[in-house]
């Protein structure tokens, strides 16, 4: 990786440093707009099965995701982001994201997701940025990972396991012998994530900070375990989230959620409920810091799913991330994670953990050879801890992002 990095590194690419310098900007009075974009090239090799939602995120995305098929390795796939954003003014911002993207498998040969992902704005109801307000579409104040979550800035090519990994669990309707019963079977990639990528949904959010301490509040139609395919949901979810800068390299962060995981017209809510009846509560901590060249991230993440008819569903989760810069636009990083499983009772009244308590490390690189062209190599490890199925579903990925 790093010798090809090199080598490539001294071949012409003024055409991308043209295209970074770009002027796509244009001024009509007090309106402001800007262009921009993104394109994303991605190649995942991996074991019998892929882990997590990485290689299918297109087809979950878009609702075309077809059960109970498995891609097969080696699958590419890719995405072209458009952005358009801009001012009206001196307090009024606004943003613009429109997706389309290609998953596995990808020789079938048609796009799986074209789409509005974010379309926001922001108004600034005090000098100084202490008080905003946004309407629209976006992600919600949640960890300091979603913050970074482009690949551009991820130095990774996959999510962290919390918004990554499947659990048994999928939909109100479940028993406890559905969710027991699918520990044993290969993963579904529309059963439940604690976290789905980037949760974006529809609402409004206050924002504001005074001296050290950041905070926001939001209300949105996605809950953090919110099908993708459904983030145009009709049941509220509140997102509450503060920050803390300890000092000039370091900032803690706790963030809360609670609302529906499920539209109030999903299978499995029985006629005289609501889907707020069943809410998913979130409540995290997290951590980042910076040194030099070095840079460290961390989320620790208790999550309950309620439903109908089984006990609780609580899970904890966590992460630490580091990333060095060896060189001027090359890095390496490192990734630690996992995911523990509460205990429901079974059909004889025995408590056991609801699914397999999961593992991952991951050791990725990267170099930018102009500030907008990159590539990047992610090396990925699971494993699921106790007696029972152990996937082989370790995973390699490359990307090669060019922004604009």
């Amino acid at each position: 990786m790093i010798a090809i990095a090199l080598a490539l590194s001294l071949q012409d690419f003024e055409w991308a440093r043209a295209l970074d310098e770009a002027d796509l900007s244009w001024t009509w009075g007090p309106l402001t707009v800007d262009v921009g974009g993104e394109l994303d090239l991605e190649l995942f090799a991996y074991g019998d099965e892929a882990p997590g939602v990485s290689v299918e995120d297109a087809a979950l995305r878009s609702d075309h995701y077809k059960r109970p098929g498995q891609a097969d390795s080696a699958e590419g796939g890719g995405r072209l982001k458009l952005t358009l954003d801009g001012a009206l003014g001196e307090r009024i911002t606004w943003f613009f994201e429109g997706r389309i993207d290609h998953g596995a498998p990808f020789d079938e040969g048609e796009a799986v997701g074209a789409r509005v992902e974010q379309a926001w704005a922001e108004a600034a109801l005090v000098d100084d940025a202490a008080l905003d307000l946004r309407l629209g579409k976006f992600a919600p104040p949640l960890g300091n990972f979603l913050p970074r979550h482009q690949p551009r800035q991820n130095p990774f090519v996959t999510f962290p396991l919390p918004y990554d990994h499947i659990t048994t669990f999928m939909q109100p309707a479940d028993t406890a012998a559905a969710v027991l019963g699918r520990r044993a079977r290969a993963d579904v990639k529309d059963w439940r994530v604690p976290i789905y990528r980037e949760v974006y949904g529809v609402g409004g959010q206050l924002s504001g900070q005074a001296g050290p301490a950041t905070w926001a509040v939001a209300l949105t139609n996605s809950a953090p375990g919110t099908w993708a395919f459904d983030w145009t949901g009709d049941v509220p979810t509140i997102y509450l989230r503060g920050t803390w800068a300890i000092d000039g390299s370091a900032t803690a962060g706790a963030s809360f959620s609670k609302g529906s995981y499920n539209k109030d017209d999903a299978d499995g809510i029985p006629s005289d409920r609501e889907a707020s009846d069943f809410p998913q509560t979130l409540a995290g901590l997290d951590l980042q810091w910076a040194s030099g060249d070095l840079d460290v991230f961390a989320e620790l993440i208790w999550t309950r799913f309620e439903t109908p008819n089984v006990d609780d569903l609580d899970l904890w989760s966590w992460y630490v991330e580091a990333k060095y810069t060896l060189l001027p636009g090359l890095f390496g990083a490192a990734r630690v994670a996992g995911m523990a499983f509460g205990e429901i009772e079974d059909a004889a009244g025995v408590s056991r953990h609801w699914d397999r308590n999961t593992w991952r490390l991951e050791l990725g690189a990267g170099y930018f050879f102009t500030r907008n062209l990159f590539l990047k190599v992610t090396g990925q490890l699971n494993q699921r801890s106790g007696k029972g199925r152990d996937p082989d579903d370790d995973l390699l990925a490359l990307q090669l992002g060019l922004t604009f």
